[in-house]
């Protein structure tokens, strides 16, 4: 059997119990949630993307050239877009 299924049945299931049939449900559920929250008062819920396969090649770390111009350095790093596009991204940065 399928999740789909079942959730379909579960669902049909909690539909058709009368109001007093669901309440020790509920209050079971409004404990947990008091009790997470006293568990864990700083806990703040932060979804995660899901990271694409060809992602990790984005997180390539910098690449440092020393130029000609010994006050400055030319930091690359290649960079992909969401269609795919290879670009380069170059950084300048002068030291003072």
């Amino acid at each position: 059997m399928h999740n789909s299924e079942i959730s379909r049945m579960l669902g049909q299931r909690w539909r058709e119990l009368t109001d007093a049939d669901r309440q020790p449900y509920i209050r079971e559920a409004v404990r947990l949630r008091v009790k997470h929250g006293r568990d864990h008062p700083n806990y703040k819920f932060r979804p995660q993307r899901k990271v694409k396969r060809n992602a990790a090649v984005a997180r390539r770390p910098f690449t440092i050239r020393q130029s000609a111009d010994p006050v400055s350095l030319d930091v690359s790093h290649k960079l992909h877009g969401e269609s795919g596009d290879q670009g380069w991204l170059l950084l300048c940065i002068v030291v003072v």
